[in-house]
């Protein structure tokens, strides 16, 4: 890999990471060159008719492809979960076609937001993961990103073991997850109290400043 002429790398393989626009121009007829198209969706992952505004049911769009209210991050791991909803809803539309279905991510989840994980390598003995608000870095991220890959492949594969593992790890995550956000609800509850009680007691004392300085002055 040349960098301008001026340093040169070895590598096993270099990724054009740079991003790609969704070709969804088939169900977007209205967008021009300059927008970015992509398949409008409704709660349920539904995909909505460009004309009548109405969901078209049982016809579901996941991925970078798609677009939806939430404006959660668009990453591998979102669009995995989009994957796993869809696969369950229809699952369930199979078993009973009068089923009603728990919005995304609610019906996957638990909660009404899905979590934000992220993990990425940083070299071989250093990486990030990110989990809602917390931030892991150095060699412990580093681990964690080589278990999220050998895993993955191996899951993939079709090992029965490496599948129940992440079925597993899943479920810990979604429960992780809504306990997260209990006690960001409860941080901002608290953070409101105090700031309110804070407000009263300097009014307070602004009062009984102007109480002693009116008695002074009498």
């Amino acid at each position: 890999l040349d960098l301008s002429g001026k340093e040169q790398f070895k590598n096993h393989a270099v990724l054009m990471c740079t991003g790609c626009r969704p070709n969804a121009r088939l169900f977007t007829p209205n967008s021009t060159a300059r927008t970015l198209p992509a398949i409008r969706v409704d709660d349920k992952l539904n995909v909505v008719d460009s004309k009548s505004g109405k969901p078209l049911q049982k016809i579901f769009a996941v991925g970078d492809v798609m677009t939806q209210e939430s404006g959660e991050m668009r990453t591998a791991y979102t669009a995995d979960l989009h994957g796993d909803y869809v696969a369950r809803a229809i699952k369930k539309l199979c078993l009973d076609e009068s089923v009603q279905l728990q919005p995304y991510p609610l019906g996957l989840t638990g909660a009404v937001e899905s979590p934000t994980i992220s993990c990425v390598s940083l070299g071989p003995k250093d990486g990030l993961l990110v989990f809602n608000e917390w931030v892991l870095s150095g060699l412990v991220a580093a681990i964690a990103k080589w278990m999220v890959a050998y895993s993955k492949i191996r899951q993939l594969r079709g090992s029965t073991f490496w599948n129940e593992y992440w079925r597993q790890v899943e479920s810990a995550t979604y429960l992780c997850h809504r306990i997260d956000k209990q006690r960001q609800r409860l941080a901002r509850k608290v953070s409101s109290i105090v700031r309110s009680f804070l407000r009263r007691s300097r009014r307070k004392s602004t009062v009984c400043d102007n109480d002693h300085v009116l008695e002074a002055q009498q």
